[in-house]
This record gives C-alpha cells, sequence and structure tokens, in this order.
C-alpha cells in the first residue's frame, strides 16, 4: 500500500486557495495506480471541510496531529481538557 500525504496551504492550494484541475487530475491519476491520497493539515477539520469533496482523501490529519480519521471513522482523537478552577 502506498500512501500520499499532502497539506492544503501552499501545497494542492493555489494562492487563491482553489485546487488546480491540473493537481486534480495528478491526483486522480496516483489514485488510478492504487496509490491513497491524505490531507495532513494544521487547519481543524471544520475549515478543511470545504475541500473535502473536491478532493475526497483517503484519510485526513488535521488541527496539528489532534484528529485523524478515515471515511467517517475517526482513528485517533486528543483534545486537551481545561484546568478545573479551584
Amino acid at each position: 500500500m502506498k500512501l500520499l500525504l499532502f497539506d492544503l496551504d501552499g501545497t494542492l492550494l493555489d494562492n487563491e486557495k482553489r485546487i488546480s484541475q491540473r493537481t486534480l487530475a495528478a491526483l486522480n491519476a496516483c489514485r488510478e495506480k492504487g496509490v491513497l491520497i491524505g490531507i495532513s493539515t494544521s487547519r481543524s477539520e471544520q475549515n478543511s471541510l470545504a475541500f473535502l469533496p473536491e478532493l475526497n482523501p483517503d484519510i485526513l490529519i488535521s488541527s496539528g496531529g489532534a484528529l485523524v480519521g478515515e471515511a467517517n471513522l475517526y482513528i485517533k482523537r486528543r483534545y486537551q481538557r481545561k484546568k478545573q478552577e479551584s
């Protein structure tokens, strides 16, 4: 199994925060060869959602690694607990 992970900002997204047709074609060519495509971003999951339908990633790593998901399954969730006030 092969997996390619990409950041959104400055990698998959252009200066106007869009994904070019050339980039989408390259990702689809990788998929046709059996390569899984993933997104790894410091953006929150909610902030990444706008790009997911177009990219259709096999895995999403968001919030700087605090949230890892595959399809609709969360593999890892890490949240900092609030400190209780005395």
